[in-house]
């Protein structure tokens, strides 16, 4: 616990500080991120191929055009759903050589590329909500899990998740959400859509840990690597932003926010 939150301290701020900046101070932690999620899941299926390398590459590629071309940004922020539902189809149809390959390209970069252009796109005060319905989700279901869990959520993919636990990981973010809107006065929208956010967000940010957990139990490894102290690997603690981020972009950009 105490690694947990020496890291914690010590990366929010440096977080803080690429978001404030965004464009090229964000998008390279991004596509770091992302290229170490991969290489993370690779390992953890097994020996890096040609293809993953491939994948990083184009990966790398993808992530700078965000930057690169404004209007290939706009173009993209207009269809993320649909591009996302494509990229989904494209994984199904694709042959087993290249699955694993297009698999991390959708369930990592394509996710993680949603910060850079919420940054971008729709400005600092809402990226911030990606990882406060994300993490705020965490923070809630470990604290009321730890005092007042007993059911447990999932025993068999993480036996230490609890219904209670999960609740009030949904409860907080909701509170969050709606917290954060009133301190950066988001007056022309109704707080009710920020508690709404947040609610969705903190399941969609447990159902991305619980897929994680999934992958981890299928493949026999407790963690997916060691690079952060306290929580294991990247796609350990980013896990629960993979899904958030992407309902968090769709989200605000149908309601013209």
């Amino acid at each position: 616990m105490l690694k947990r939150i020496i890291t914690s301290v010590i990366g929010l701020p440096i977080l803080a500080a690429f978001l404030f900046f965004g464009g090229w101070a964000l998008a390279v932690p991004v596509l770091l991120i992302a290229l170490l999620g991969q290489v993370e899941l690779y390992r953890c299926f097994g020996k890096l191929k040609a293809v993953h390398f491939a994948a990083l590459a184009a990966s790398t590629i993808f992530i700078f055009s965000l930057l690169f071309f404004w209007d290939f940004l706009y173009i993209y922020l207009q269809n993320y759903v649909f591009i996302i539902i494509g990229a989904f189809l494209l994984v199904i149809s694709v042959g087993s050589k290249m699955h694993n390959a297009a698999f991390s390209f959708l369930y990592i970069t394509l996710p993680l590329s949603a910060i850079l252009v919420m940054r971008e796109g729709f400005g600092l005060h809402y990226v911030w909500l990606i990882f406060i319905g994300a993490w705020g989700s965490d923070t809630g279901a470990y604290f009321v899990g730890k005092f007042l869990g007993k059911r447990k959520l999932a025993p068999t993919l993480s036996p230490n998740k609890t219904v209670e636990g999960s609740i009030g990981g949904i409860v907080l973010a909701a509170v969050l959400s709606v917290m954060y809107a009133l301190v950066f006065d988001f007056s022309y929208a109704s707080l009710a859509l920020f508690g709404i956010y947040g609610a969705i967000a903190a399941v969609l940010g447990q159902s991305g840990d619980l897929f994680a957990s999934a992958i981890k139990r299928r493949m026999g490894i407790k963690d997916f690597g060691g690079v952060m102290p306290g929580h294991g690997g990247v796609l350990d603690r980013f896990d629960s932003i993979l899904f958030v981020a992407v309902f968090a972009i769709a989200y605000f950009h149908f309601l013209g926010m």
